[in-house]
């Protein structure tokens, strides 16, 4: 894949958002049960920024891993479309991923 970059000159850099960056707090109000799959959500996801950090680092492309407290999160469609102009339908998750690099 990095191959196919370099040979057209584009440059590649990936921001990827790092749940280990984050505290996790609030689970003293949860039931054991709650807590549980909380946490292994949070790993879950965890173990996913480890992979995607080591893939970048063997590709040789250049990252940075985000903490999630500097992304803007949960935006609304229209807000979406006022600050970034795109006005095709998105989800959630895809704006909050374009988030990530908007204004970067």
């Amino acid at each position: 894949m990095r191959d196919e970059y370099v040979a057209v000159g584009d440059k590649v850099f990936v921001r990827v958002e790092d749940p280990r960056q984050r505290n996790w707090f609030g689970t003293e109000r949860m039931s054991r049960e709650e807590e549980r799959k909380r946490l292994q959500g949070v790993g879950s996801v965890k173990r996913d920024a480890s992979i995607w950090e080591d893939y970048l680092k063997d590709l040789g492309v250049e990252f940075e891993m985000v903490a999630p407290k500097r992304n803007v999160t949960k935006l609304k469609q229209e807000t979406f479309k006022r600050y970034t102009g795109w006005g095709k339908q998105t989800n959630e998750h895809g704006r909050d991923a374009a988030m990530l690099v908007f204004g970067y």
